[in-house]
């Protein structure tokens, strides 16, 4: 019988408004490349992906500064040539300075506030596991989550990044 349910945090319950196709074609769009939101759908997913993946293998707290800038430049060379737009150095490195530039604020995705409290009212436990290295608090009181969460769990509270087996034993019984 399953107890309990747990979620990422990005892309799973919460998105960046705008979200991030938008912000990557107003960019092009400001250094003179018309392309439209929806051409990187499907290359940010891969770009996410490949991020995901190096924090798994190496969290950002522990990289110079160096690498992780040159982790996100990867990230657009990723975003740019999956969307079929040549990647060369002056673009990646022009279109990071934009990014910079850009407001974003983070926000739930609208089917979850009913999932949670479909879930809780199964009586079952509902948790937080996320690779963000931070105190969450302020983020999660914010997005109204703290009294549908039992349970947070982050890679600062464990010292370890999914999908090492430690974050999740750090998960109170």
């Amino acid at each position: 019988m399953i107890r309990a349910v747990f979620f990422d945090l990005y892309f799973t319950l919460i998105r960046y408004e705008p979200p991030q196709e938008e912000l990557e074609a107003n960019a092009l769009r400001e250094l003179g490349i018309n392309t439209h939101p929806d051409v990187f759908g499907k290359p940010m997913v891969i770009a996410n992906e490949f991020v995901v993946q190096e924090i798994a293998r190496r969290p950002l707290s522990k990289r110079p500064k160096e690498q992780t800038i040159a982790l996100y430049a990867q990230f657009q060379r990723i975003v740019l040539k999956e969307a079929g737009i040549e990647p060369d150095e002056k673009l990646v490195l022009a279109m990071l300075g934009k990014m910079q530039q850009f407001k974003t604020k983070l926000v739930l995705f609208d089917d979850v506030i009913p999932a949670l409290q479909e879930l809780k009212s199964r009586r079952l436990i509902l948790g937080l596991i996320s690779n963000v290295e931070r105190d969450l608090t302020a983020t999660l009181k914010e997005l109204g989550l703290p009294s549908r969460l039992d349970i947070v769990v982050t890679s600062l509270d464990a010292g370890f990044s999914k999908p090492q087996p430690e974050i999740f034993l750090n998960v109170p019984a």
